[in-house]
């Protein structure tokens, strides 16, 4: 609970929520084994390594939905179906922005 808090509340990364984890874990793992009798030392403190482990335990596991931005007017449009260029208009009778909304790239030779 308190990384799901610290990631949340205090915006900590992936890596620092693996480190808080990590160190919480060995810190009780060390107490437990210190203060029980050794026939019951057992090493069940289990916390998640993975801070995305976490998130579905407490069923938080995020969906995004993802959008297009026009570079030039900032009008969203959804990324499954858009045109090559933006269409909005400030005014009905305003010429539309027209800017770019695709660039082709270069991905390992290929164009995408």
């Amino acid at each position: 609970f308190l990384i799901l808090c610290l990631n949340l509340l205090c915006g900590i990364s992936q890596a620092q929520s693996r480190f808080v984890s990590e160190s919480l874990s060995f810190m009780l793992s060390h107490v437990v084994n210190n203060t029980q009798a050794p026939e019951d030392k057992k090493s069940s403190l289990k916390f998640p390594r993975d801070y995305r482990t976490i998130l579905n335990h407490f069923n938080l596991d995020p969906h995004l939905r993802l959008y297009v931005c026009c570079p030039s007017c900032y009008t969203l449009y959804n990324d499954t179906d858009f045109p090559d260029f933006c269409t909005f208009h400030d005014f009905p009778s305003s010429r539309p922005c027209s800017a770019k909304l695709k660039r082709e790239r270069i991905i390992c030779g290929k164009s995408v």
